[in-house]
């Protein structure tokens, strides 16, 4: 294999000749990707600018590892092995792949070119807002709605696609040829312009009022504590007002979570487990148990758990993804709620967490860091601050215990059952 930095047309690029008689191109600034496109139809119909290796001649792959979908599997083991992902940010991938495949294709990476990334580009603004749940677009698959579409997806979805793509082709590249190679799909990002925000769009808390309505239907809709599914309806609310936490992190509780750290009761916050998954780094976290929790007997209802040696606090053992189980559980209560329910009143699931960082902020005497910690926010300043500097929990404890809501929680050993 040999390497040399050659002069075309004005710029330089690194130029290797693969053992194989492949063509490589390296160090491409985006500025001049059209003169390597130009140069590299010149050279081949096979050619690509856009992804580093090149075949001289026409010719199906001669192995199955250069199809897009079978880079994309490697790629996705190797995400997945390295826990760099969230479940959420795995089916966001998975989504990007498949539009690039439907719209693209399934063909070899050494072959797709600028023109392949334009095009996708092309087909992705022209895909209609909800192309695949609205009836309207039943029937029609992916492919024919890029080419015959009338548009209407956001320029940040799309924005969004293609910094996802652009990351495949990233790994694809530096994992394949050992070196960081440019390549031209981030080019084609679309322009965001300033999105008017509706005010039924805007996230509000929820008031004490709201979640004291919020809670009695909890606690309606349990007619026996000891049966499945009630216990997580019964400390749902408490559990989110006083803790933060979002819905999802408390549905993949384990027993073993709820522990004692340097004489402080938490909530451990972690994502070890198949079935657990949290959105950031910083959201692994661990939050105090707040007094009201404790008086209301929820350490008793953890401790019968453990004597009954369950895993997971709520015995959801066999559900798959707990986040979502408890998302939707969750919505179905606060949809008994006229005043909360529904999507277009700024009132959702999130707005209890919300309202948990309004009362902290202006109700305790926690700093913006410890509000940080507690609410599982990325801290700002230096590496120092952000990576090796942690609140003490006992700090936090009593920041936390200065947030009340005006609702009683009801003792766990008063509740029927």
């Amino acid at each position: 294999m040999s390497r040399k930095v050659q002069k075309i047309d004005g710029c330089a690029l690194g130029i290797m000749l693969l053992r194989d008689g492949n063509i490589h191109f390296t160090d491409i600034k985006p500025e001049d990707a059209d003169i390597v496109a130009k140069l590299a139809e010149r050279l081949s119909a096979t050619v690509s600018a856009g992804v580093p290796v090149v075949n001289r001649t026409p010719s199906a792959p001669t192995s199955n590892a250069e199809l897009a979908s079978v880079a994309w599997s490697e790629y996705e083991r190797a995400k997945i092995a390295s826990k760099r992902w969230s479940d959420s940010t795995l089916k966001e991938n998975k989504t990007a792949i498949n539009l690039f495949l439907q719209i693209a294709g399934d063909r070899p990476m050494s072959v797709y070119s600028n023109e392949d990334f334009r095009q996708f580009v092309q087909g992705l603004m022209r895909l209609p807002k909800y192309y695949s749940t609205s009836p309207a677009w039943r029937g029609r698959t992916i492919s024919e709605l890029a080419k015959t579409g009338p548009g209407g997806q956001e320029p940040k979805n799309i924005n969004k696609q293609i910094r996802f793509l652009s990351a495949f082709f990233d790994w694809y590249c530096k994992a394949y040829y050992e070196i960081r190679t440019t390549h031209t799909l981030a080019n084609h990002l679309v322009e965001e312009g300033r999105k008017t925000v509706k005010d039924s769009e805007i996230r509000k808390a929820m008031s004490d009022a709201q979640l004291q309505k919020f809670y009695q239907a909890c606690l309606a809709d349990v007619d026996d504590k000891r049966k499945k599914g009630a216990a997580f309806k019964i400390w749902l609310v408490p559990l989110a007002a006083y803790t933060g936490a979002r819905i999802g992190e408390l549905g993949q509780l384990r027993t073993d979570d709820v522990r004692q750290v340097d004489g402080v009761w938490v909530f451990d916050l972690l994502e070890i487990e198949d079935g657990q998954s949290l959105k950031t780094a910083a959201s692994r976290r661990q939050i105090p148990v707040h007094q009201a929790l404790i008086d209301g007997g929820f350490l008793d209802f953890v401790k019968e758990q453990r004597e009954k040696r369950r895993k997971w606090l709520w015995g959801n053992d066999k559900v798959i993804d707990k986040a979502d189980v408890a998302s939707k559980t969750a919505n179905r209560l606060r949809n008994k709620i006229p005043e909360i329910s529904g999507k277009n009143n700024g009132v959702s699931m999130h707005s209890v967490r919300h309202s948990f960082i309004t009362k902290l902020k202006n109700c305790s005497t926690a700093n913006d860091e410890e509000r940080a910690d507690l609410a599982g926010h990325a801290r700002k300043g230096t590496e120092g601050d952000t990576r090796y500097y942690k609140t003490d929990l006992s700090r936090l404890q009593k920041h936390l215990n200065e947030i009340m809501y005006d609702f009683n929680i009801v003792r766990w050993i008063d509740l029927p059952g």
